[in-house]
């Protein structure tokens, strides 16, 4: 559907009013008067001016009235979905990216996400205590026929060997693709939003413009007049088709046959094991598990021990109301400590800037492609459509405009001749 509503009423007008005219001056006794005369002039400039416009718009996409011309936009679909696909190496340059990843902080960006106190800070801590006391679990009923060896030994050296069973657990729990698969997700999800594509078309348009002030005089001027007649860029346009186009390529990240796959898993373990391996979540761990074997009486037997250890932290609700909100206690120390570790925070901010530039080294090509395949798919008149739809208010302004400068043109011609050209003829003859 074209809406063109404001320019298709312009003209409906212009017709109506040079048809009225026109039975005025040819059929009734006032087409001698002057007024009648200078009001049928201009109204068939406007309506030559609409019509003009008219099928200049309309040659863009189809032929109407079986004129002799090739529809623009069909006759160069190939060059138009070359011109759209590649825009992303213009506007979104592979070092231009890879720049703006050298300041981001990772850690800044998560604290300022769950700032100390909030309301998602005690979610997340929640969250994390649920998932550690659950493996506190699997670890005793692992370990439950070991369980009198270990209280032989020392409270410190349990807890300790306690700590570094839960961190090899939580690093091969944390590792695992399911949680990349998880984050992914998460992201594909913000992609989805549409305040995500409203700041990534800010952006494009932003650098669109700082492109267009480097041009000459000349290209600046081309410039102008391109963006007159509606034949720039759709920054919403280019915004929506890139976050689409790469939360489809998201989907094949997920694919463990995908190689790329290997690589994210690679850069995730590394980036978890640099946050196990950080003094803030070794002590956070271990005071952790040592807390919680405290509540274990050494003197009376394991078995003993374990069920009242069961009975006070486990059975009924007390796992919800007694070991998951010590844990989280856990968590919140080890998230406070860590925001106050610069050295790790910086280790951590490197790991993650390292991965980011390996997406984007090896998947920056894929948004052109991507464009490029979707444009292909698109029918001659689909294609039509979705590029007229974008730009029908530019080329709505260029029908209107044509309507204003056909009724000017009348109006200086008719001034012309009235007051120039007859005066000059009746002064030779």
């Amino acid at each position: 559907m074209k809406r063109y509503r404001t320019a298709n009423t312009i003209f409906l007008i212009s017709f109506i009013l040079f048809a009225v005219f026109f039975v005025l001056h040819y059929f009734t006794p006032e087409g001698n008067e002057k007024w009648v005369a200078i009001l049928y002039f201009l109204t068939q400039s406007c309506f030559i001016g609409c019509c003009a416009d008219w099928v200049a718009v309309e040659a863009l996409f189809r032929r109407r009235l079986h004129l002799p011309y090739q529809p623009l936009v069909p006759k160069n679909r190939r060059r138009i979905i070359e011109s759209l696909g590649d825009v992303n190496h213009s506007l979104l340059p592979r070092e231009k990216i890879l720049q703006a990843l050298g300041s981001l902080s990772v850690t800044d960006l998560f604290f300022r996400s769950y700032p100390e106190g909030s309301e998602r800070r005690k979610i997340l801590e929640n969250d994390m205590a649920f998932e550690g006391a659950r493996l506190f679990l699997l670890f005793l009923k692992k370990h439950e026929k070991e369980m009198p060896s270990f209280v032989e030994k020392s409270l410190y050296s349990l807890g300790g060997k306690f700590s570094v069973c839960v961190r090899d657990r939580l690093e091969s729990e944390a590792a695992r693709s399911i949680w990349l698969d998880k984050l992914i997700s998460s992201l594909e999800n913000k992609l989805a939003e549409e305040e995500t594509k409203r700041a990534l078309s800010r952006f494009l348009r932003e650098a669109g413009e700082k492109e267009a002030e480097k041009l000459s005089f000349f290209e600046r001027l081309a410039y102008k007049l391109m963006a007159g007649s509606g034949s720039v860029i759709d920054y919403e346009v280019m915004a929506d088709s890139l976050t689409g186009a790469f939360r489809e390529e998201l989907k094949t990240w997920k694919d463990p046959e995908n190689p790329f796959h290997q690589l994210l898993s690679d850069r995730w373990g590394e980036m978890v094991r640099a946050f196990l391996d950080s003094s803030p979540a070794e002590t956070g761990i271990h005071d952790f598990c040592l807390s919680l074997l405290k509540e274990i009486p050494v003197q009376q037997k394991t078995e003993e021990a374990l069920a009242l250890f069961r009975k006070n932290w486990v059975e009924g609700d007390r796992f919800a109301t007694r070991l998951v909100p010590q844990a989280a206690k856990a968590m919140a120390l080890t998230f406070e400590k860590l925001e106050k570790e610069k050295d790790l925070r910086r280790a951590m901010d490197e790991s993650a800037r390292g991965l980011l530039s390996d997406i984007v080294t090896y998947e920056h090509g894929f948004l052109a492609e991507t464009i490029k395949k979707e444009l292909s798919r698109k029918s001659e008149e689909e294609l039509n459509e979705f590029i007229e739809s974008r730009v029908h208010h530019e080329l709505e302004g260029i029908r209107i405009n044509g309507a204003i400068v056909g009724l000017a043109a009348g109006g200086i011609l008719y001034m012309f001749i009235t007051f120039v050209y007859v005066p000059l003829v009746k002064s030779l003859m």
